[in-house]
């Protein structure tokens, strides 16, 4: 597993990985039939290069809570890695049997079990991620079917096309290294930063809470979501302290991070915030709510139905 820290692996060898896994708190898959056309231009374009590389990909690596078995989870890449299943998986199905090339023939056909096994044991919950997926297949079928993807065009996918990999046993890093990532490439929404932000501060014990929670964020539109930080909650934070709120972007989303409570120790101001939250907790658990119906609500938090808003941030 250490093997694939700071290294650069071959598609072949991206798609074997027999831990591969796409965490509950990923976003949808949303790579569109046009990214699939961008992906196999490119191959057309640079299949007379030594090498080729598609990117980078971000795995946290850790045991599964309840199986004990090491996970690769992707924290960064899972568009382009999953377009790159279907794609093999699609070139299993249309062209293994016909090929001629048998050192082509063997490689493409050593992928058949790691492929299935990831695809047999990856769950996803998103209709988006199910849409997506099967039109995706379906054209990267179409795609490698045709006469003018060659035998030369999967030696070159396979064992010439690259990708950089990083995995880390902290997942606090690996989201480090996700944020950087895309600080200096194409830009996510400031929302999108956010959310893989607060999903990593989730304990092992909040898993339920944690694929609950990514439902619902992945449940909104995107541009709502935009509209309520940009507009709403980043000027009324900023202009509560005088400050100006003129743009909102990657760069401010500190103003929202917060902080870990199990982690107040580095943040002795926000004791307050800690004992609230404890009590809180501890009088909605009691089994005194179930006669009186009573829920308190967090004082620090911000609620749409308040007549006065409270926003401690």
């Amino acid at each position: 597993m250490d093997s694939i820290n700071k290294q650069v692996i071959q598609v072949k060898t991206l798609v074997s990985l027999p831990d591969l896994t796409i965490p509950a708190y990923q976003r949808p898959y949303k790579w569109s039939q046009a990214n699939l056309a961008d992906l196999l231009s490119d191959l057309k374009v640079y299949r007379s290069k030594t090498a080729y590389r598609l990117g980078s990909v971000v795995f946290h690596k850790h045991s599964d809570s309840k199986t004990k078995q090491v996970q690769l989870d992707i924290v960064d890449g899972q568009q382009r890695t999953l377009t790159l299943v279907l794609l093999v998986k699609a070139l299993l199905e249309e062209r293994l049997n016909g090929l001629k090339r048998q050192d082509v023939k063997n490689t493409l056909a050593s992928l058949t079990k790691p492929i299935n096994t990831f695809l047999e044991r990856q769950t996803f919950n998103s209709d988006i991620s199910h849409r997506n997926l099967h039109q995706n297949f379906m054209e990267a079928k179409r795609a490698v079917a045709r006469s003018d993807f060659t035998e030369a065009d999967i030696d070159f996918l396979l064992n010439r096309c690259e990708v950089v990999t990083f995995a880390l046993d902290d997942v606090s890093e690996a989201f480090q290294l996700f944020d950087s990532q895309n600080a200096r490439g194409r830009d996510l929404d400031p929302h999108d930063l956010l959310k893989a932000f607060h999903l990593r501060e989730f304990s092992q014990s909040e898993s339920q809470l944690k694929a609950d929670s990514v439902r619902h964020w992945e449940s909104l539109e995107s541009e709502q979501l935009a509209l309520l930080f940009a507009n709403y909650l980043f000027r009324i934070r900023n202009w509560a302290q005088g400050k100006s709120a003129q743009y909102f972007n990657k760069s401010k989303v500190g103003l929202f991070k917060g902080v870990n409570l199990d982690q107040v120790g580095l943040y002795p101001y926000v004791e307050p915030l800690r004992i609230a939250h404890h009590f809180v907790d501890d009088y909605n658990e009691q089994y005194q709510r179930r006669i009186d119906h009573q829920h308190m609500h967090f004082p620090f938090s911000f609620r749409s139905d308040d007549h006065k808003w409270q926003a401690l941030f």
